[in-house]
């Protein structure tokens, strides 16, 4: 497999010179009478979409959306996009496609403060867009975000060589983050064999940090096949600590690559459901020591790197860009890669050890690189100063991107909607697989739900224009499709102490708000109580989350929207004469497309109770429901009111 198979991915900026239907041609009046200043935006001459393996010039036929969508109707009608060129991006090659010196990209300004916050005592905890946190409660993220007491000065005994080989055994056997490669096997265990056997005392702090980083991965999936969650976390925690004891010292002594490895697996290892979510800043440093090593750029001639080296070192960089961009999207922050500054290539070469799984990790790289894409068409400060005609077409150019990017993964694993237990993808694992496939759910929620979800139409005024609607009813589909996926997918989660958090809690939440939400846009709707059932599933798992963790990951909230949305549903049948006026300017709307005006409108039900009395007596006091904004960039706490443009006030 050659680096040639990012080509699908080589070219964000342009589209087919096609005409688009004329519902997605026309603006209404309230467009055309925003200044070019409030806009920001010019038209760019038409460009094309090249194909894989096609060279400069020569362009793709995609004038046909429909081919891209087979077995998807709901897919099938997403018109074309216009012939813009999108201004955020700065070049129309992947970052390891660059064989020169990789160009700075120019600055962008940063949007203004749309994001949340948690306060605790004197300081602030921000989460930007999207951020689950943002329906935690208080005591959720204080139990979660941060350590709770500096570490202890004293470290942990390190294990015996038979406990080392063991718990190294478990590492790369079982980890989830073992297949990309990040640690060359036969390298590691022939050192740590010379490392017992040798009499004299080592204390280079990046082989310490190592080893301990490892021996906690490994401790920790040992330990819970024996001795259950909580055991199997305080005892790996330990290893962790000497670990995180040497910190300092891999950013500020002179490092090397080992150190750039230790801080990877120490921030991957903190991306276990049981562990508190430091990978936030262990990630940045790895970026950083990655830098100062030069792992970001292909490596001149003159450095002489031997082929294994080169290898090793693009296996790395992948799996920090990896996790960068996805804790970006969970966080809501600033990713700290520019995809400008790197051009560093795709691994290729499997190895004999069988440390890295070059079809896992290819598929990560490439998810994750359109995910950085969306952020930049759709999340930044310059498109949020787009009239709604380019964010529509912004996101109409991605789902073209997203399916040929699905496309080209059908030859590396398979991505069905819900997962075929039957046929599994060649060559990754059940875990490997489902990993994947929740990649994959995100980065259409990422996209879709920047037209899908009411609250962020409101502030855009994407709703008073019956122009876009087709497009927008077409978005709604998608995400309550992948949604129903993703809850149905959950089944296959293996719960414990080391399952990635974002498998085990962060996409099935997202996908719970998504249901929920299509289902109180419009409760009388088809899918309706299919979707109930589904909301009942996805308590359940979370049920089971909840016990296998030891309590420690609570969401009542869950339950709490299926009973909301349960109550929706049935006080409509009830009471069908409930039914909330629409304002005139949503009569030209599609019909099956949810708006900001509910539609039943509060009343009594058979208890004399009022929704809101209901609601204030069943929900948690300390959820913070006017955070739920931040699900969408742009919005904040007050969603429908907050002035999307700060600066220009």
């Amino acid at each position: 497999m050659s680096s040639d198979d990012g080509g699908h991915l080589s070219d964000f900026l342009g589209a087919k010179a096609t005409q688009l239907p004329q519902s997605m041609r026309a603006l209404g009046s309230d467009q055309r009478q925003q200044s070019p200043t409030a806009i920001g935006q010019q038209e760019q001459p038409p460009q094309a979409i090249l194909g894989a393996g096609e060279p400069p010039g020569a362009a793709s036929d995609v004038s046909d959306p429909s081919q891209h969508h087979a077995g998807h109707p709901s897919r099938s009608q997403l018109p074309c996009p216009d012939t813009k060129s999108p201004s955020q991006l700065d070049s129309n090659e992947a970052p390891w496609e660059r064989l020169e010196s990789p160009s700075q990209s120019a600055s962008i300004d940063d949007r203004g403060d749309m994001g949340g916050y948690h306060t605790f005592q004197d300081d602030i905890e921000y989460w930007g867009p999207r951020t689950s946190m943002a329906i935690c409660s208080q005591a959720g993220c204080r139990t979660t975000v941060k350590l709770e007491k500096r570490p202890t000065k004293e470290r942990k005994e390190e294990p015996g060589l038979t406990d080392s080989l063991r718990f190294t055994h478990a590492y790369f056997e079982e980890a989830p983050d073992a297949a990309l490669g990040i640690v060359r096997r036969s390298c590691f265990e022939a050192r740590l064999r010379s490392f017992w056997a040798s009499s004299e005392a080592e204390d280079d702090p990046c082989w310490y940090a190592l080893r301990n980083v490892i021996f906690a991965s490994g401790c920790r999936l040992v330990r819970s096949g024996e001795k259950g969650y909580t055991e199997a976390h305080r005892e790996s925690w330990s290893y962790f600590d000497n670990a995180l004891s040497v910190h300092a010292e891999l950013l500020y002594f002179r490092s090397s690559v080992m150190g750039v490895q230790a801080l990877t697996l120490m921030a991957y290892f903190a991306e276990a459901v049981s562990c508190r979510m430091l990978q936030y800043m262990l990630v940045a440093n790895a970026y950083r020591l990655a830098c100062g090593q030069g792992l970001h750029v292909q490596p001149a001639p003159s450095w002489n790197l031997p082929e294994e080296e080169k290898s090793l070192r693009q296996c790395v960089f992948w799996a920090i860009y990896c996790l960068d961009k996805q804790v970006a999207v969970r966080s809501g922050r600033p990713s700290l890669i520019d995809d400008e500054d790197i051009n560093c290539p795709l691994p290729t070469s499997e190895r004999s050890d069988g440390s890295v799984n070059v079809r896992y990790t290819q598929a990560c790289i490439k998810i994750n690189h359109l995910s950085s894409v969306t952020r930049k068409m759709l999340f930044k400060a310059s498109a949020w100063r787009q009239a709604p005609r380019h964010l529509v077409n912004n996101v109409t150019t991605l789902q073209m991107k997203l399916e040929e990017l699905r496309a080209s993964l059908k030859l590396q694993c398979q991505i069905d909607l819900p997962m075929n237990i039957t046929k599994p993808p060649a060559g990754l694992n059940m875990q490997q697989a489902l990993s994947i496939q929740f990649l994959y759910y995100n980065l259409v929620w990422d996209i879709h739900t920047t037209l899908a979800h009411p609250w962020f139409r409101g502030v855009t005024g994407l709703d008073r224009h019956p122009d876009f609607q087709v497009q927008i009813s077409q978005s709604c589909a998608i995400v309550a499709e992948t949604s129903r996926a993703t809850i149905l997918d959950s089944r296959f989660i293996q719960l414990d102490a080391n399952c990635p958090m974002p498998v085990a809690y962060y996409s099935p939440l997202y996908a719970v708000v998504n249901v929920f939400i299509n289902i109180l846009c419009d409760p009388s709707g088809a899918a309706a109580q299919s979707d109930l059932r589904l909301m009942d599933v996805a308590s359940g798992y979370f049920a089971r989350l909840e016990y296998t963790t030891d309590s420690q990951w609570s969401v009542p909230l869950v339950k709490d929207t299926a009973t909301i949305a349960r109550t929706a549903v049935g006080n409509l049948s009830r009471h069908p004469g409930h039914i909330a006026q629409q304002p005139e300017c949503t009569s030209t709307m599609h019909p099956a497309l949810p708006s900001l005006n509910p539609v039943y409108e509060p009343g009594m039900d058979d208890n004399n109770t009022s929704t809101d009395q209901w609601l204030d007596s069943n929900l948690h006091d300390d959820l913070n429901l006017e955070m739920w904004g931040i699900w969408q960039p742009g919005s904040g706490g007050e969603s429908y009111t907050t002035d999307l443009y700060p600066w220009n006030s």
